[in-house]
This record gives structure tokens, sequence and C-alpha cells, in this order.
């Protein structure tokens, strides 16, 4: 082994070693060979490591016995700071539970093993490409049809049969705190701020809830991945819970068209992929409600800003207007487009979406007029 390796491999495990007491890497790797085939891996080494928002993420070679629900060639090991990692495996195993494993087109990961006194998590390796470096360009065939087996694993993850908590409080719980230091950060801005957290607290009372489903809580193009044979799975199910539909969509909408302004200087970069996702899902979900999705588009840029200014503290400024512009579009005005859609012609993603009149009002809104989306 290098010495440079080495010296990365004693920081990372110094770390980690402070709050889940692995006291090295040999031990990691044995605590994993020990879990696969009851010992009988016949190797097993650490390929990858890398930290994200305060988990370990670390990636394992494997060489053992061939499984026939799982490729367990590579698998993935995460490392938490508490015991959420629990709920996650929990989430894994009842979605394969429910049918979200092969043979079928729309899987999860599999769940190797949660150790609880490290707080470790060991799942497969998800298969195939990542659908944001699919999206990336010019939106071919190819990505066409990606995003709409993306969207068919959505709409088939909302009618499942699972087990699961509901998650309305802690979003309420996080929009009330996220709007609160966003205004102490802004002070300039801090009656923008306040109308749209009220706005948002307002649109999740109770009484304007549509039924609770399974939802991811994570769902964009970066969890998402898709073989050449078009098997879409699905990571990163630490915030699976019950919510409305409109939550899930919302979110793979506003995320990306932040990824391609982002990587374009443009929210209008992502357009036709955004609305090619929309009117997949609503050929499978035709019931999702207008207003709920602009109410969750627009505090996924709220909670969007909040991560960019106070908990990664990138001082990316320059995105300040601009997400609030979406915010207040979107809560306040109740559309389901953002600013710059209008300068993008999308009469060809307004081809087949007759059947749904509010795809319909989705294509009018783009093209700047004053429709709004279908009521409850």
């Amino acid at each position: 082994m290098s010495g440079a390796f080495q010296t990365r491999e004693n920081n990372v495990m110094g770390a980690v070693d402070a709050g889940k007491h692995l006291n090295d890497f040999a031990d990691l790797v044995a605590c994993v060979a020990q879990r696969l085939d009851g010992g009988r891996s016949r190797s097993c080494r650490i390929v990858s490591f890398r930290r994200n928002l305060g988990k370990f993420i670390i990636e394992f070679d494997i060489e053992t016995e061939e499984r026939a629900d799982a490729d367990l060639g590579r698998l993935i090991g995460k490392v938490y700071k508490g015991d959420c990692g629990q709920g996650h495996f929990d989430a894994l195993s009842r979605l394969r539970e429910a049918g979200f494993r092969p043979p079928s087109p729309f899987t999860v990961v599999h769940p190797v093993a949660y150790i609880a006194d490290r707080c470790f998590l060991l799942q497969e390796k998800a298969p195939g490409r990542l659908l944001a470096d699919l999206i990336s360009g010019e939106l071919d065939a190819a990505a066409v049809d990606a995003l709409e087996r993306a969207a068919g694993w959505l709409a088939a993850l909302h009618e499942a049969q699972v087990n699961a908590q509901p998650r309305l409080e802690r979003v309420r719980m996080l929009v009330a705190r996220q709007g609160c230091e966003l205004m102490e950060l802004l002070p300039q801005l801090s009656s923008r701020v306040e109308r749209l957290t009220s706005s948002a607290l307002a649109g999740l009372e109770a009484r304007h809830l549509t039924p609770l489903v399974p939802s991811h809580g994570d769902f964009h193009p970066k969890n998402v991945f898709i073989t050449v044979d078009g098997r879409v799975t699905v990571i990163d199910f630490d915030t699976f819970g019950l919510q409305e539909q409109a939550a899930d969509v919302a979110y793979f909408l506003a995320q990306t068209a932040i990824m391609g302004y982002r990587r374009r200087g443009s929210f209008a970069a992502t357009n036709r992929a955004r609305h090619c996702f929309l009117q997949a899902y609503l050929e499978a979900a035709p019931m999702l409600s207008g207003r709920r999705l602009a109410l969750y588009l627009g505090m996924v840029f709220l909670q969007s800003l909040h991560s960019e200014l106070c908990t990664l503290r990138y001082g990316r400024t320059d995105i300040i207007e601009p997400w609030l512009a979406n915010a207040e579009r979107c809560l306040l005005d109740e559309e389901v487009t953002l600013i710059e859609d209008s300068e993008c012609d999308i009469d060809d993603l307004d081809r087949g979406c007759n059947g749904h009149a509010f795809s319909n009002r989705v294509g009018s809104q783009a093209r700047g007029d004053s429709v709004r989306p279908e009521r409850e």
C-alpha cells in the first residue's frame, strides 16, 4: 500500500474510530467479510471512501458466491453518526418484500446487513448509470426513455403497499427552522422569507392534505440508476416515509432545475427534461394535484437555499434572488413552472398529453399564459 494512501487511510479511520469504534480498515473489512456467505467470501477489499454530510461512504470489492437476488461484487458501506441507518435498512427490506427487486424493472438495492453497535449499513452497489449523467446533455431518445422509466418507478412506489411512518410533522419542523435561520442570515430579506415560510406552513395544515403514500423523500437524478436493459434502481432511503405524492414529484422537478442552473446557468436548460418526467408520471398517476405540486416546488427552493447558505455555507449569494423568485412563483402564485421556463418552446411536449387536463395546463403556463394548475 502506498504511503500516500496510508496517510489518507489513517486520517479517515481516525475520524471513523472517534464516533463508531472502528479501529482500522482491517477491522472494517473483517466486519464486512464476516457477514457475507457466513464468512466464506474469498476476498474483500476497500476500493474508495468519501465523506458526505456526516456519513462515511465506503465502497468494497467482494469476491464471493453468486447470488440470484443481488449482485454482491461491489458493496457500499455507510457509517452514520447515529442510528438512522436502521431505518434505511428496514425501508430497503420492506420495499424488496413489496416487489422492488429483480426481475422487476423497478428495484432498490439489496440491504446486506446493518450493524447497530457501529451504525454501519452495508448494501449492494446500484447497477447502471446515474440518471443525472444521462440527462446532462441534449435530451435524446435514451434520455427521454430514462426519464420515463424513472417516473414509472416513482409512480410504482406511490402505489406500493408498504408500511412507513408519516413524515409531515418532521417536514413542518424543518420548514419552520430553516425559515428562521434564513431570516437571521438574510435580515434585509426577512420579510420575503417570512411570508414564504408562513405560506408553506399554512399549506401543510391537515385540512389541505391529499392522501399520504410511501415517499422516497430525496428523489432526484443523482439517486436514480438505470441499466442498459431498462432496470431502474433508486438509492438513499434515509428520508423514507409517508408523504403526499406531490412532495416527491416536486422534489425531482426542482432538483433537476437546480442541477441545470448549476451546470448551464439557467433553469430553462432542463425544461424539456422536467416536462418529460412530469408527463410520464401523469400517465401512470393522473390524480396529481397541481396546487400541492406548486406548494412543494416552492418548499424545495427554500430548502435548497437554506442548504447552500446555512448548512454547506458555500457563500453563493448569487443564487438568493433566483431561488427566492421561484419560491414566490410557486408558493404565492401557485405556478408549477419556474422563472425562465416561458423562454422555451415546449409545444412538442404537449403532444400526447391531451388526456390530462393538468398536463395541458402545465404546457400553457410554460408559454406564459395565466392559467393556474388544476384545483383539488
